[in-house]
């Protein structure tokens, strides 16, 4: 039994013309949500909050730039580590 390419299931094209639409298409998208994101009051392009100084009653694994140490730090349980 011959296998089913994308073609015949999407009814899509396998030609170049096909894959750069698409490729076009996905990067507008992928644009278009950084956008939206980026006008949210308090989105961060970094991963971890921005605190100067350690949160109180963390829980473990939590994880934040500690702006006064130039550190990221997490908590495991009992100490907050830092990663560099």
């Amino acid at each position: 039994m011959e296998r089913a390419k994308p073609a015949d299931i999407y009814g899509a094209g396998d030609s170049p013309q096909w894959r750069r639409g698409v490729a076009i298409a996905v990067n507008w998208l992928l644009g278009t949500l950084e956008r939206r994101l980026a006008a949210v009051e308090g989105y961060r392009a970094t991963p971890f909050v921005n605190l100067a100084a350690a949160p109180s009653g963390p829980v473990e694994g939590q994880t934040y730039y500690d702006t006064a140490l130039h550190k990221v730090r997490t908590w495991d349980g009992t100490a907050w580590q830092d990663h560099f």
